[in-house]
């Protein structure tokens, strides 16, 4: 449980607490077993958002009451060259950005899924985050295209709680997406070779927990 201040109307969680004129970093209780953290102060970094680039199970620490998280989806495939005009495949499209910021409990499960990239012609999956079953955020992938342009596309820089997040960069021909969420690159193509489009990068995921 996190540490609250009661008030006259109340409780509410500090976002200061001083020992003198010196700020505290943290706040713990001593156990049986050691030490639980309930408050800390909140660090207004990009360094405070941890990564992560694999599905897995968040476990909210006890010090946490709020979530805030960034998601990229992974990017879509390329097309393949199509030999008989000699003309290479067009490129997938970048995954998609979102983000959410909400309460959560100590101790809960965040559920990530990261979005991989799409095989060639295929849609990039999608990045979702999950908490007892209901959907925080989700990024959707990007969408695999038809002919022409075989450049990958490269996701736009994305703002969000004073930051910006950036993806991977968009796959030139016959090469795949960078991660997070670079479109693959077309297939070349000409009378006497074809290759397929390349894969997306995979999405991403970035979250930092808030006493406050």
């Amino acid at each position: 449980m996190p540490l609250r201040v009661g008030t006259s109307t109340g409780s509410t969680v500090p976002k200061d607490i001083r020992v003198g004129a010196t700020l505290v970093k943290s706040v713990r209780v001593g156990t049986a077993t050691g030490a639980v953290e309930l408050w800390r102060r909140a660090d207004d970094t990009l360094a405070a958002f941890t990564v992560v680039t694999a599905d897995t199970t968040v476990i909210v620490p006890a010090w946490a009451g709020y979530v805030d998280a960034v998601a990229i989806g992974g990017g879509g495939g390329g097309h393949g060259g199509f030999a008989v005009i000699s003309q290479r495949g067009r490129g997938g499209a970048a995954g998609q950005w979102a983000n959410t910021s909400g309460i959560v409990s100590p101790g809960a499960s965040l559920t990530v899924s990261i979005g991989v990239g799409g095989a060639a012609e295929t849609d990039g999956g999608s990045t979702t985050i999950t908490a007892a079953g209901t959907a925080l955020v989700s990024a959707g992938g990007g969408a695999n295209s038809g002919m022409s342009n075989y450049v990958g596309g490269t996701p736009a820089p994305y703002t969000a709680f004073g930051f910006t997040f950036t993806g991977g960069s968009g796959g030139g021909v016959d090469t795949a997406g960078g991660a997070p969420g670079g479109g693959g690159g077309g297939g070349s193509g000409d009378v006497v070779s074809l290759r397929p489009g390349q894969p997306g990068g995979r999405g991403q995921v970035w979250l930092r927990f808030r006493s406050y």
